[in-house]
């Protein structure tokens, strides 16, 4: 499958279209068959790592210290499910 995949904060230029393994839903997740998908302000915002400077420290530890701890962009989409996880 294709992502948008980032490895570093930085300008547009780092997330890059790479194909990456196809997941396997856990135990409480859904595989969705992606229908179409949108690039968000949020999605820019993490790709630069534009925070507040109160923000920042505390932005580092939970979204990643040295570069993106999710390296696929992306939180809003549309599709089918293709398959459920087992609880």
């Amino acid at each position: 499958m294709r992502a948008a995949v980032y490895k570093k904060y930085g300008p547009p230029d780092v997330v890059s279209i790479q194909e990456v393994p196809k997941p396997v839903p856990g135990g409480r997740d859904l595989l969705v068959k992606l229908a179409a998908s949108s690039v968000t302000s949020g999605d820019a915002r993490l790709r630069a790592f534009n925070m507040p400077k109160p923000f920042a420290i505390p932005g580092r530890l939970v979204l990643g210290i040295f570069g993106p701890r999710k390296k696929v962009l992306g939180v809003e989409f549309a599709g089918t499910v293709e398959a459920v996880g087992r609880r």
